[in-house]
């Protein structure tokens, strides 16, 4: 009897490395689209910003011509 009872506490306090490993990739998943959002984003702020800077050069070459 108290050989089953070791057993079943041992089992209780065992590491379970597939939850562990499981729970570590989904968080390292999560952050890693963030980062690829947050790159998106700033990648079409960016190109926003060069749209209106050519824009603005196409309007400073029409009033010159």
């Amino acid at each position: 009897m108290k050989v089953n009872l070791l057993k079943e506490r041992q089992k209780a306090y065992t590491i379970n490395w597939i939850e562990i490993i499981v729970i570590i990739s989904v968080v390292l998943f999560i952050m890693a689209m963030g980062v690829h959002y947050y790159f998106l984003y700033t990648s079409s702020k960016v190109l926003e910003a060069d749209l209106y800077a050519l824009d603005n050069q196409i309007h400073v070459l029409l009033r010159r011509v």
